[in-house]
């Protein structure tokens, strides 16, 4: 399914923590009509999971992925890019093991 490093998942929870109406929310990852393909991938904090959800915990962040998503996010990561010039979160498509994973350089990505 879907690998979420280290650094993004770190980056997750900082964002959580840092915002006290948000204790105990989890992310949802999904995917929206739009873009080039006509699908955009996706990232939302929440309170709870919707009906069905696929929930995963680790690094202390939780992610919730809807089954109709699953097909769209197989091979992809959420990695964090922390540049001051391009700071934010991003997707890409996986084309190594996530144990390889540059993006990931403590070698600590995690799938959902």
């Amino acid at each position: 399914m879907i690998t979420v490093t280290r650094r993004a998942a770190e980056m997750l929870r900082a964002i959580i923590d840092a915002n006290p109406d948000m204790a105990g929310f989890g992310v949802r990852i999904g995917v929206r009509l739009g873009g080039c393909a006509g699908l955009n991938l996706a990232i939302e904090f929440t309170g709870e999971p919707e009906e069905g959800d696929i929930a995963a915990s680790t690094h202390g962040v939780t992610t919730y992925v809807s089954p109709a998503a699953v097909p769209h996010l197989e091979g992809v990561v959420l990695d964090f890019d922390p540049s001051p010039d391009g700071a934010g979160f991003t997707f890409f498509q996986q084309k190594q093991p996530a144990h390889d994973l540059g993006a990931a350089e403590e070698g600590e990505a995690f799938e959902v």
